[in-house]
């Protein structure tokens, strides 16, 4: 089951017009932009010590609900980050198809 936020996009950029198993793929796509996204603004408020034990994490491939689980301890507003990188990343996919005139 979709969330909110992901019906959304799906909606607004036209994904919901693909079939199901492509729209899980152009969703994960965008999900791992947001993962990126969120990785990236979440390093620059880590100490030092906590950002080399992500990047450690992040290297021995530790699930990504350990990651958030990590950033959700040591990040006060990381729900807040992540809400806004998505709406980041949903804004820029949707100008992007407008671009193509779709």
């Amino acid at each position: 089951m979709k969330n909110k936020m992901q019906q959304s996009i799906i909606h607004a950029l036209g994904i919901n017009l693909l079939p199901p198993n492509e729209q899980d793929a152009v969703m994960a796509q965008l999900g791992g932009l947001v993962f990126t996204a969120v990785m990236e603004k979440s390093l620059d408020k880590l100490q030092e010590k906590d950002q080399k034990e992500l990047e450690g994490m992040i290297d021995s491939d530790e699930s990504v609900e350990k990651l958030f689980d990590f950033l959700g301890d040591k990040v006060p507003n990381i729900q807040e980050i992540i809400k806004e990188e998505a709406e980041k990343i949903k804004t820029e996919s949707i100008e992007m198809v407008k671009g193509y005139g779709i």
